[in-house]
């Protein structure tokens, strides 16, 4: 009986600290959905995920997008991809950004992780904020311009302490 109160004491608190704890040690964001109109079955999506990894004591931004095109043109697509950090120390921010085109019944998509070097910042409160952008453009009248831009955008941002 002693072994089984030990045993529930310790489970108990176990799982109050557990409670106590941030779970959710990161912040994410996603937009998604079909184009409007004039486009016809093109579909696409961004996503950012921002996180501190305490271990490591490394801030990160995981970015992706996703684009389909079932519709009646060709599709100019550019995404960015932008990962910043602020706080007591000078943190050059990232980027990355693509231009491409994405024919009739074809499929375009990117993924990237940045990460920041901390080793020789000062410690402190720092924010990581991350976004990824996409935009479409297409030539409906055929007159060699692109019109009609559609976006998806994601943004998120994670406080953290840097010890």
């Amino acid at each position: 009986m002693k072994r089984f109160f030990v045993f529930t004491l310790i489970a108990l608190f176990a799982t109050t600290g557990l409670l106590l704890t941030n779970l959710s040690a990161y912040d994410d964001d996603g937009d998604y959905g079909y184009a409007g109109v004039p486009y016809e079955n093109v579909y696409g999506y961004a996503w950012v995920t921002v996180w501190y990894d305490t271990e490591f004591s490394i801030p990160k931004s995981y970015h992706h997008f996703f684009l389909t095109n079932g519709g009646g043109v060709p599709v100019a697509c550019y995404n960015l991809f932008e990962a910043d950090v602020d706080g007591p120390s000078v943190v050059l921010p990232q980027s990355k950004g693509d231009f491409r085109w994405v024919p009739i019944n074809d499929e375009a998509s990117d993924t990237h992780t940045f990460s920041f070097d901390m080793s020789n910042k000062d410690d402190g409160p720092y924010t990581i904020y991350g976004s990824t952008d996409v935009d479409i453009e297409a030539d409906f009248n055929n007159d060699g311009e692109t019109e009609s831009t559609e976006s998806w955008g994601a943004s998120a941002s994670y406080d953290f302490e840097k010890e």
